[in-house]
């Protein structure tokens, strides 16, 4: 299985394996193939939500410094183990 999936550089190359090695039968290897590559893409993909939640605690971060008078001590430690729910709602409120 390992010869089949290599770590891709991009999902093109992906695609062009999978295309590569269909055929007119179907094939056990070549579908548990598309769901390690699909694994590793959801795995990249919840990389990016956590990311994207990072960028707007930093944003509330310095909206709360400069917009509501937080001393900058105040600002950090106010959002540290928000839930991504409650940040979400957070910069909502603070008109982003």
């Amino acid at each position: 299985m390992q010869d089949l999936y290599p770590r891709f550089p991009s999902i093109y190359n992906a695609f062009l394996l999978i295309y590569d090695l269909t055929d007119a039968e179907y094939s056990d290897r070549l579908a548990t193939t598309i769901t390690l590559i699909s694994q590793e893409i959801i795995l990249l993909y919840m990389g990016m939500v956590v990311e994207e939640n990072t960028k707007l605690g930093k944003r509330l971060g310095v909206h709360l410094l400069l917009f509501e008078k937080y001393s900058p001590e105040k600002a950090a430690n106010s959002l540290k183990g928000v839930s991504w729910q409650k940040l979400n709602k957070m910069c909502l409120e603070s008109g982003f």
